[in-house]
């Protein structure tokens, strides 16, 4: 009768250790799924769109994983650069970002409404262009910004066909360096005899 007791007691163990094993490891799953979400903001569900940016001067300071923001809002990042050149021999920078969100807040006169965005060929019509800019003046990271700039030049490379293309423009110390040659050139040609 002893080992008859013996036996049942080993197996109501057994049984109590295997859902123990199964509830550890259903609490487990459950951390894991937890922590993705919490540490990934959600943004496994959210729409990300890929765009190529094309940038003729230096790159120096843009990373991987480099913020790109909108007046001051992140709304995506550096996914992959690579230097290449173009048929005509000269030298530019494929930048692609990834954008997380895929809608905007359209503020209209009845009230803020979840829309869309406009094509992004509407927006670069509108002057849409990216520009390489300092993330902080004490360290030498870039960052880029996505802004309206509708008095600057429409200028695509058309070299990458799988992700829509954002026109850049120069960066600031560009456009000075620019704006001092073209006043040397002018000094140049002024008669000073």
């Amino acid at each position: 009768m002893s080992t008859k007791k013996i036996k049942t007691t080993q197996s109501v163990h057994a049984g109590a250790n295997a859902r123990l094993i199964g509830a550890f490891m259903l609490g487990a799953i459950g951390l894991v799924v937890m922590v993705f979400l919490v540490f990934g903001g959600g943004e496994f569900f959210k729409a990300k769109s890929k765009y190529v940016i094309y940038f003729r001067g230096s790159v120096d300071g843009l990373n991987t994983g480099a913020p790109v923001k909108i007046r001051g809002v992140q709304i995506g990042s550096v996914t992959d650069i690579h230097p290449m050149m173009n048929e005509k021999g000269d030298f530019l920078v494929e930048v692609i970002i990834q954008t997380v969100g895929g809608t905007i807040r359209e503020a209209r006169s009845e009230g803020l409404l979840e829309s869309k965005a406009n094509g992004i060929d509407d927006l670069i019509a509108r002057g849409l262009r990216a520009q390489l800019q300092s993330q902080s003046v004490v360290v030498a990271q870039k960052m880029i910004v996505v802004d309206y700039y509708p008095e600057a030049p429409l200028i695509f490379a058309r070299i990458n066909k799988q992700f829509p293309e954002i026109p850049s423009i120069p960066t600031k110390s560009e456009e000075l360096e620019q704006s001092l040659q073209n006043v040397a050139k002018e000094i140049g040609q002024v008669p000073f005899a």
